[in-house]
């Protein structure tokens, strides 16, 4: 039985920007990507080789973007006082918990009058439901609320706390609610994951989805190519997701989360669980709005003041909005522990702080920053300007319509597998780098930062007369598309170029957030791409195979494309959780891709299958076809009931390695270490692949 809750709010979008764009049309000279279009009125997205394909970004924001931020009425007001304003502010928000919360949780807003507060302390918004909001965030304190961070005590505070609470956190797991999750592969991107066990689950718990990487998965990237410096150890790069179940699914034993994963997982190397978790000390429905934050400092290089305008923490559904901040050492605005937060509208001028690293990240996520959006913002003389500094903890990362200028550096996803991070309409300009955007491999930098992103995309960002820079991790992908600027794979260090398309061109969707929105909620979320599609041929006869990733598609539909006349048509609609099709009168050449299919609409399609030769590949199931043991030592035998006259290997980068003696057992202890593919043919013709891994 399936259990799937739909929160979708149509009507008003929640900023006036998205009114406007989310109204463009197609006009004459404007291009589509090739991986991102309309068809028949709705979104499509393709998947390459690898099943990578371009997730949905749009759960970033408060209430995932699906309420507007709310406008709460003013409960209490009061003015400056002579010296120390912080005791005499933090007492009028303390005051705020005798309030009752309305049904959305609100108990109302805080005004602060217009003129000039001193804040020798730290600001701690740490009551749920309750708004901080001035009187205007200019520079004049007649008219404006103007707080100013005085002092260093301690030592390079953050001055205004939204959250407050120093050890929230994720870890807090519900007693005997873990269960394993045992899907084989899992697309970036999906939102269905296959359980051990779906007891105790039900739609609305909030749970953690915590992804171990092993050794061996570090192997498989080089441990985080890091160029010299020292290679990532295990647990570095392991990903957690914040998320709720919207949806049980008891006979396929999965389990529907609120928002995609923003990385692949894969059984053979990752260890993945969900638990539920105890979300003591996560404060809610909190807001910072409309005043002016400056610290004071000695200048432009002085490190003793307060570090951070707003550190946001312990936090979910918070926003801030229409601050401007000046003079910070690390941040204007920086998340912790935070999800689904909305950063609007927002300035972050004048760093204060010598220019070296750990500093002048204007507007940063950080660790455990879980679908963060980052929208219409504007900053100068950033080192890292619009950054993700949360490592593999950080994902569904979206900045949207900001501006920067002056950069020193690039914004970035800064080190160790940030994942899932879109920069949608970004414009740079009088850059003092060359590169504006970099979405790749930082090397050595830092400390041995490596792969820095994956699965991030540029879309339409402006980088002036600077790069845009994009890379290919291993198995993965970046992309930039219809951005503009020196747009390349050519990084500091030397890697493949991610996908790279329709550079100082303009696109037919000119911003790939708020396409993603509206198609979210005018139809609802589509339902997860098949995986691993793969075939054989005997004869004239094809079949198809797939995994079944989705747990509430309505059915799969089968395309097929024909090269010469470049028509494709529907070929078949299968029902719910079928995994292959068999297509008589096939022929070589032909081409084969499958969607999943839903009230909500299509998924992405799959990477097309091609009929060759009347020989047909197959990802095997571990129990029809496998190496052992795996990861390979010395050597290692292949585990099958079938009978092979062929077997070879395949390296990383897809060069035949070597062919091998099927009858016996195979030495290895010669090989490279690294990712091969183990391909066998079997005697009636049909072949099989495995991943395995060599130490």
């Amino acid at each position: 039985m399936l259990m799937l809750k739909h929160c979708l709010y149509l009507g008003v979008y929640a900023f006036p920007s998205l009114i406007v764009l989310l109204s463009t049309t197609t006009v004459s000279g404007q291009l589509s990507s090739k991986i991102v279009y309309y068809q028949d009125g709705a979104l499509r997205g393709v998947a390459d080789a690898n099943d990578n394909y371009i997730p949905d970004f749009s759960y970033a924001g408060y209430h995932y973007g699906e309420d507007a931020l709310p406008e709460l009425p003013v409960r209490m007001t009061i003015g400056p006082v002579e010296g120390d304003d912080t005791e005499h502010i933090q007492r009028a928000i303390n005051s705020m918990a005798d309030l009752p919360p309305d049904a959305s949780g609100h108990r109302g807003a805080l005004l602060l009058e217009p003129g000039a507060y001193q804040i020798e302390g730290q600001l701690q918004l740490n009551v749920d439901g309750v708004v901080l909001r001035g009187s205007g965030r200019g520079r004049n304190e007649a008219t404006n609320t103007i707080l100013t961070g005085v002092g260093n005590t301690p030592h390079q505070r953050d001055l205004i706390v939204i959250g407050g609470e120093s050890d929230a956190h994720w870890t807090n797991e519900v007693p005997g609610s873990s269960t394993e999750v045992v899907s084989r592969f899992l697309p970036a991107g999906s939102r269905s994951v296959e359980v051990a066990s779906t007891s105790g689950f039900a739609v609305g718990d909030e749970v953690i989805f915590q992804l171990n990487h092993t050794t061996d998965w570090l192997r498989t990237i080089n441990f985080g190519g890091t160029h010299g410096e020292p290679k990532w150890n295990a647990g570095v790069a392991d990903l957690i997701y914040n998320r709720v179940v919207v949806g049980v699914d008891y006979q396929e034993s999965k389990l529907i989360l609120d928002a995609p994963i923003y990385d692949h997982y894969e059984s053979f190397l990752t260890r993945g669980r969900i638990y539920k978790w105890d979300d003591t000390g996560i404060h809610r429905e909190l807001g910072i709005e409309n005043l002016r934050v400056v610290i004071a400092t000695n200048g432009a290089l002085d490190e003793n003041h307060a570090w951070t305008c707003i550190r946001v923490q312990g936090v979910k559904d918070a926003w801030v909005r229409s601050v401007t901040g000046l003079n910070f050492g690390f941040a204007m605005v920086s998340t912790h522990v935070a999800s689904q937060v909305t950063v609007y509208d927002c300035e972050a001028y004048k760093p204060s702080s010598l220019v070296r690293g750990g500093r002048r990240y204007n507007f940063n996520a950080d660790g455990y920053s879980n679908n963060i959006l980052f929208l219409s913002n504007r900053a100068r003389f950033g080192r890292h300007t619009y950054v993700v500094n949360g490592r593999a903890q950080a994902s569904g990362i979206v900045f949207h319509d900001c501006h920067s200028s002056h950069n020193l550096l690039a914004s970035e996803g800064h080190h160790r597998w940030s994942a899932g991070l879109l920069y949608d309409n970004v414009t740079f300009e009088k850059n003092k780098w060359r590169i504006a955007i970099g979405l790749y491999n930082r090397g050595s930098y830092g400390t041995g930062h490596g792969w820095s992103s994956v699965h991030s995309v540029a879309w339409a960002v402006d980088a002036g007369e600077a790069g845009v820079i994009v890379q290919q991790p291993p198995e993965r992908q970046n992309y930039a598309i219809g951005c503009r600027g020196q747009v390349s794979g050519q990084g500091v260090f030397d890697h493949s170029p991610g996908y790279i398309e329709l550079s100082n061109r303009p696109l037919s969707i000119p911003s790939l957030y708020q396409a993603q929105l509206r198609e979210r909620l005018e139809r609802g979320p589509r339902p997860d791409m098949p995986a691993k599609l793969s075939g054989f041929c005997d004869g004239r006869e094809l079949t198809l195979s797939w995994q079944d990733v989705a747990a509430d598609e309505s059915g799969y539909v089968v395309y097929r494309y024909d090269a010469l006349s470049k028509n494709e048509m529907a070929l078949e609609t299968l029902p719910a959780n079928a995994t292959e099709h068999v297509i008589a009168d096939t022929k070589r050449g032909e081409m084969y891709r499958v969607a999943a299919v839903s009230e909500s609409g299509y998924s992405s399609f799959t990477p097309y299958y091609t009929v060759e030769q009347n020989e047909g590949i197959r990802h095997a199931d571990a129990r029809e076809f496998s190496v052992s043991p795996n990861p390979v030592g010395a050597t290692f035998r292949i585990n099958s009931d079938q009978s092979f006259t062929q077997l070879e290997v395949i390296s990383a980068s897809g060069r035949l390695y070597r062919s091998i003696d099927v009858t016996r057992s195979i030495d290895a202890s010669d090989w490279p270490s690294g990712l091969y593919v183990v391909k066998a043919v079997s005697s009636c013709g049909e072949s099989f692949t495995c991943k395995m891994l060599k130490q």
